[in-house]
């Protein structure tokens, strides 16, 4: 029997592809009409940041010398909503141009396992049409009840550890004393309805939505909630209900090591705030 290594986690989110402040490639994306859009000074520093996680994750699974298991978690793409105007282009292809090139270097890492998880469906259309589309484009593992290439929730045990993986969760603090809260209580809620049902308790719970990282760390002992950063800065939405908070921009990486324990690293960049004048 083959002696069982380390599996690597690269858990992402939120890359809202075709947002204005989201992720786009360096050579932009060319409109219906023939125009040429190019990134942003701040979009390609963004690319940095994605390029920056993809390699650290390639390093780490290296490194364990074990498969690299992706995960990415919902929002793949912005869409066109709320009447905004800080999307590239309504054109559902431009976005989706700008998504193939994004997920490209997830697909070029080669991962043994790669999973699609549906997010919000003002971004990702009806079901999440747009990130099922990915999913299949990405060749992602399909759920063997439905036979989609998404899900809306995923459930996966790594050496015997259940990891518990849905893209929407309950909010965190708005105060930084008060945002590590969020995360505790979202690490008990998920133990405790698992409990009462004579469930088994996920050992990891991963969840998105809110841009910002958090870690329940140790504060319940049994289950462990992390929320994953992004890869969009703040929308004008954003600048309006809560002008004080700074984007989380990156991802996180977890080492689940064959007796199961978690070793969970987070990838963390620090956007530039407005020059002082």
């Amino acid at each position: 029997m083959a002696k069982a290594t380390p599996v690597t986690l690269l858990l992402a989110s939120d890359t809202h592809c075709g947002s204005t402040i989201g992720l786009c490639p360096p050579e932009g994306v060319r409109l219906d009409d023939g125009q040429e859009v190019k990134p942003s000074k701040p979009q390609a520093w963004l690319w940095w940041c994605w390029e920056q996680v993809h390699k650290a994750a390639a390093e780490t699974a290296k490194a364990a010398k074990g498969p690299l298991w992706t995960v990415l978690n919902g929002d793949l793409v912005d869409g066109d909503h709320h009447g905004t105007a800080q999307i590239m282009s309504r054109h559902p292809d431009a976005q989706h141009y700008i998504a193939d090139r994004t997920f490209s270097l997830t697909k070029d890492l080669k991962p043994a396992r790669l999973f699609v998880v549906r997010g919000t469906e003002v971004h990702t259309g009806t079901s999440g049409s747009a990130e099922e589309g990915i999913a299949k484009m990405l060749g992602a593992e399909r759920d063997p009840d439905t036979h989609l290439w998404s899900r809306w929730h995923l459930r996966i045990r790594v050496h015997g550890k259940l990891v518990d993986v849905q893209h929407h969760g309950k909010g965190l603090g708005r105060l930084p004393h008060t945002k590590q809260n969020g995360a505790n209580a979202l690490a008990w809620r998920v133990w405790q309805t698992h409990a009462e049902r004579s469930l088994e308790p996920p050992a990891l719970v991963v969840r998105s939505h809110l841009h910002q990282f958090a870690d329940s760390y140790g504060a319940h002992r049994q289950t462990r909630a992390l929320f994953l950063p992004s890869f969009q800065l703040k929308t004008a939405y954003v600048h309006r209900v809560a002008a004080d908070e700074i984007a989380d921009v990156g991802a996180v990486v977890v080492v689940v090591e064959p007796d199961g324990r978690m070793d969970v690293r987070p990838i963390l960049f620090q956007p530039e705030l407005p020059r002082v004048v």
